[in-house]
């Protein structure tokens, strides 16, 4: 997987799940009139595409390498055969799906609800989380901005503000910055 490759088109067909070995994919999606969302972010051990095990299997997403890395491709055949064949597998995509649904309807329910610095901090615990330590990689406020569902500006002003108070750390101005996740939990408390 090459840092900015496009792994899967949003309204393609898909027939094929993705295991996250390596690396940091953005997942995003975008509107009739073209305005593009990131959904979500997925690194090591994580999958995407599981469209695939829908029918009809169109792809609802567009799927970016933010780093380099690795995939294992699963057709959905085989997939569907080995989770008839075993229940412990079956289980497992259950599993997944349950929690991938659960992460989805918590974010839903914060970006409804919640204040757009409540809705960065939230975001950005989540994806301190991903990094072992805790530097995120390949996300720009630009990004932030359309996670968020607020401004780039309002995201400076954030991130500025977040700075001065301990919670991130800014390793470069372009995309490279460390979250402390403990600290920024302190946000979503308040």
């Amino acid at each position: 997987m090459v840092k900015g490759a496009t792994i899967l088109s949003q309204g393609s067909s898909n027939d094929v799940l993705y295991y996250l070995i390596t690396g940091r994919v953005k997942l995003s999606a975008a509107s009739e009139s073209g305005k593009d969302a990131i959904i979500r972010v997925v690194s090591d051990g994580d999958i995407f595409g599981e469209s695939c095990l829908a029918m009809p299997p169109l792809n609802p997403i567009t799927a970016t390498a933010l780093t380099h890395g690795s995939l294992w491709l699963l057709p959905s055949s085989q997939v569907r055969i080995a989770a008839r064949q075993s229940p412990p597998l079956s289980e497992l995509i259950i599993h997944f799906l349950l929690l991938h649904n659960r992460r989805l309807q918590n974010g839903l329910a914060n970006h409804l609800t919640s204040p757009s610095e409540k809705r960065l901090a939230y975001i950005l615990a989540n994806l301190a989380d991903l990094s072992e330590d805790h530097v995120v990689e390949g996300i720009s406020q630009e990004d932030l901005a359309s996670m968020t569902g607020t401004t780039r500006s309002r995201i400076s002003f954030f991130m500025n503000r977040f700075r001065r108070l301990g919670y991130v750390e800014f390793a470069d101005r372009a995309k490279n910055f460390r979250v402390l996740p403990s600290r920024i939990r302190e946000v979503l408390h308040s």
